[in-house]
């Protein structure tokens, strides 16, 4: 019986003190805040992250996703980790537009970011949700 609660008491102790050491994949605690923000790729002309990619300033084992390419980008040229991403379909209904660089693509880049980040992105042509 004694090594029955034993048992349960260092469980317990250890659940505790691994909680209290989370951290996100990225080194920042969970409990820092984080936001989405957006990008919207306009027609005829590449993303920052892809015209880096195509200048050859990376490379690959294999054809990188937008998704790593958008983390390494950001991550080794402006020191900002991406947390989560996603790409949106621009809603139906949308006016029509195909004219370069001025139309926006028919998607675009969501990205979470911690919130002390947000500034910095907002000034690299990133929008709040």
């Amino acid at each position: 019986m004694k090594n029955k609660i034993f048992g349960a008491v260092l469980l317990f102790t250890l659940l505790i003190f691994s909680f209290g050491c989370a951290k996100r994949t990225d080194g920042s605690s969970p409990s820092e805040a984080s936001s989405w923000i957006k990008y919207q790729p306009v027609k005829c002309d590449r993303a920052p992250w892809e015209q880096w990619y195509l200048d050859g300033n990376i490379t690959f084992v294999k054809v990188p996703t937008d998704k790593e390419l958008i983390v390494a980008y950001y991550s080794r040229n402006y020191k900002v980790n991406v947390l989560n991403y996603t790409a949106v379909m621009s809603p139906a209904g949308n006016v029509s537009c195909d004219a370069c660089s001025v139309c926006p693509k028919e998607y675009y880049v969501k990205i979470e970011v911690l919130s002390k980040y947000v500034s910095k992105m907002k000034g690299l042509g990133w929008q709040e949700v």
